[in-house]
């Protein structure tokens, strides 16, 4: 991607330089991407539109939601603004101060980068709110008056019993838009290199949204020099997502990577395995030959994503200097945190508003049997992601090479978008038949890619009715300050605005509600199907229902509530585990010793010298079990698990393990 990067807007002149500072610049991940973005703005291709491929605004991508820039939905911004708006209320009665003071404190909570643009808002919009607020009115009134929000109807906020109706628009737009030429005048002197079309308008977040846009649409690293498809940076769909890069100056040394003509001083795989012994034989050999290695891949969407937003971001009691320090870092992953997920998570961030507990994975899994897949996984999940986007393009991320790389254990979890959308009405839904018809196109293409004696397990959708069951009647966090938005309020909300991640599921209705759960099992069926009926040469196929239920009841049975299991900001995603760690717990028979556990801990990274004392490592890196494992969340879906494993014995494969 950096190739095609700077072959399109740099120019072959300073491709070199682009290079050269790139590899310079690799430990600090935001300044080589202010670098990086200097360079494309300021040369000569950017500032020819013509040459932009369609569907792209400016320089980078846009995030589009049915063909319209995510920026410019109308149902984004309403809800943007009127958060944004809601919460500077907030804010200013829990600190005691008036709305104008709270309104020029509030750009300093932001992350510096974000400064000037912070206060563009507040300059151009700022007096209009403020007058707004101090007339009591809600955010959401506010947000229709300043032309934020174009539908009257929908509200998160409760409607005053004396103000039921809505008033007529009382702020003209004169007034603002020349604070808005005047502050935009101003900007662009700072910053000559943005562009802006008259008819484009210009926001705070406009630019934010064109800076991680690339990555949101391409799923690929930003940063990839070699063009292999792997990073050695954290973010932009970098080595958080996937295993870090080693040498990212040449496509012949990647993770997974089993043959090579590279000399055995070389990491080829890195896995941190290079040299040779007094002999002469390379350590690769010595501690990994004959031994069963399998990539981690997981193929999903925000759950096996891992997708979280901080609740602190939406609380106005706990807003402080610090709050949205890791703002900028956590938009840059998408709101995504993989290094965390429970399929190929591999360490905990000390990032501000970093989800809680322990991080256990798939990934981890294996290589606590088998050191040599250190580094070996790839997380492609993306928000949203359903059947035919996954067929499409998403698959097509995936970086395996069928003849020189290991093979792969591959979990596909598509768990829900496919019936889930802002649309009302079953008919937006995908049906059976194009359900199989975009999971046997994306087999077919792990047919072609992935090496033989892979295996691919199938993980169906949800029961999401859970949801609107387990959250209906408590508070969301924008509402935590009056206690005056449920999680109700805040569904209904978003399917008036048609922005909802699943109106049948986030639904006060229950025939909706009932409706979406049907087609679901219709399409779990087609899965099954599937795994019946069809073969393949490069991989097996196993089918899994999500434990949801079991766990669920686990969960309650020791004192739990459901509601602890779910994302709280979005009300829509289950945080306890992305249905992808059992479903790979079913191939560590292969690297397991048998009535043991791993003594060392599954982060441990292989080391680059004193390569011999590797061999008393791995030879030892089982012992008998004496510590017992603490109740914890994802331990629920281990045990759940263990009761579903019981009834596979009539199971060839299963058979097969135990043997």
């Amino acid at each position: 991607r950096n190739s095609y990067i700077i072959d399109k807007f740099v120019g072959t002149g300073t491709q070199a330089a682009v290079r050269t500072t790139m590899h310079a610049l690799h430990k600090n991940t935001l300044l080589a991407l202010v670098v990086l973005v200097c360079l494309i703005v300021a040369s000569p291709a950017a500032a020819r539109p013509e040459t932009q491929p369609q569907g792209q605004w400016g320089w980078l991508f846009v995030p589009q939601i049915d063909g319209q820039p995510l920026s410019l939905q109308p149902g984004i911004r309403c809800a943007a603004c009127t958060t944004v708006v809601g919460l500077l209320e907030q804010v200013s009665q829990v600190q005691n101060k008036t709305v104008e003071q709270t309104m020029q404190e509030a750009c300093t909570y932001l992350p510096e980068i974000m400064l000037d643009y912070c206060q563009f808002f507040v300059q151009t919009y700022g007096p209009d709110v403020v007058a707004l607020l101090e007339e009591e009115e809600t955010a959401d009134v506010v947000c229709q008056q300043i032309s934020m929000c174009t539908n009257k109807v929908c509200h998160l906020f409760p409607v005053p019993n004396e103000k039921q109706e809505y008033k007529s628009q009382r702020v003209t737009d004169a007034a603002r838009e020349l604070r808005v030429l005047q502050v935009r005048k101003a900007l662009q002197a700072k910053y000559p290199f943005q562009k802006h079309s008259k008819s484009e308008r210009w926001d705070p977040w406009t630019w934010l949204v064109q800076l991680i846009a690339q990555a949101i649409n391409s799923h690929e690293p930003i940063f990839d020099i070699d063009g292999d498809r792997f990073s050695n940076m954290e973010v932009l769909r970098g080595s958080l997502w996937r295993g870090k890069d080693c040498d990212d100056g040449t496509s012949e040394i990647y993770p997974g990577r089993r043959k090579s003509t590279l000399p055995p001083q070389v990491d080829h795989n890195c896995n941190g395995i290079a040299g040779t012994d007094a002999s002469g034989r390379s350590y690769e050999d010595l501690f990994c030959a004959n031994t069963p290695q399998f990539g981690t891949i997981v193929l999903g969407d925000s759950a096996g994503a891992h997708f979280h937003v901080p609740p602190d971001y939406l609380t106005a009691a706990k807003l402080n200097q610090t709050t949205y320090s890791s703002l900028i870092e956590i938009l840059s992953m998408e709101f995504d945190w993989p290094e965390m997920s429970s399929g190929t998570g591999f360490q905990a961030v000390n990032w501000t508003g970093a989800p809680e507990g322990i991080v256990r994975s798939g990934y981890l899994e294996m290589v606590s049997r088998n050191l040599c897949m250190h580094r070996d996984f790839q997380n492609i999940c993306v928000n949203g992601a359903r059947s035919g986007s996954m067929a499409s393009t998403i698959i097509k991320t995936m970086a395996r090479n069928q003849t020189l790389d290991y093979p792969a254990i591959v979990t596909f979890a598509l768990i829900g978008n496919d019936v889930c959308n802002g649309h009302a009405g079953v008919e937006h839904m995908t049906t059976p038949q194009e359900f199989y018809t975009n999971v046997m196109s994306s087999l077919t293409y792990l047919e072609a890619n992935l090496p033989a004696g892979s295996h691919v397990i199938l993980v169906g959708l949800v029961d999401g009715r859970v949801l609107y069951d387990s959250m209906a009647t408590r508070i969301h966090p924008i509402g935590s300050w009056r206690k005056d938005v449920t999680y109700a309020n805040f569904y209904d909300y978003l399917n008036c605005l048609e922005i909802s991640p699943c109106w049948g599921w986030m639904n006060s209705n229950a025939t909706a509600r009932n409706a979406t759960t049907q087609r679901a099992f219709e399409l779990n069926q087609v899965y099954k199907q599937i795994v019946a009926n069809t073969t393949f040469t490069k991989f097996d196929m196993h089918y899994f229902d999500p434990p949801l239920v079991g766990v669920l009841k686990q969960w309650e049975q020791q004192g739990g509530h459901a509601w602890q299991l779910i994302e709280p900001v979005d009300g829509f995603v289950f945080t306890f585990s992305d249905p992808v760690f059992y479903g790979i717990k079913l191939f560590t028979p292969f690297f397991s010793c048998q009535g043991s556990t791993p003594i060392k801990s599954p982060t441990t990274y292989l080391p680059t010298t004193k390569m011999p004392s590797m061999r008393n490592t791995i030879r030892s890196c089982c012992l008998p079990s004496t510590r017992i494992m603490p109740i914890s969340k994802r331990c629920l879906v281990i045990k759940v698990v263990t009761e579903q494993l019981r009834n596979l014995n009539g199971c060839p494969f299963f058979q097969f393990l135990q043997k």
